[in-house]
């Protein structure tokens, strides 16, 4: 996706612009997601080892 949005921001049209925007918006959107879901599993299986 980020070589897309850079072939789109090269582009002259503003279409091309508002979509690497949104696609950038999506990429940050997605990362969020993986580290809330990566902190959510590291604490539930935290919880089941016995120190």
């Amino acid at each position: 996706m980020p070589i897309q949005m850079f072939n789109w921001t090269s582009r002259p049209e503003a279409a091309f612009q508002v979509n690497a925007a949104a696609a950038g918006f999506v990429l940050v959107l997605m990362t969020l997601a993986m580290n809330g879901l990566a902190i959510w599993l590291r604490y539930r299986l935290r919880q089941r080892i016995k120190w």
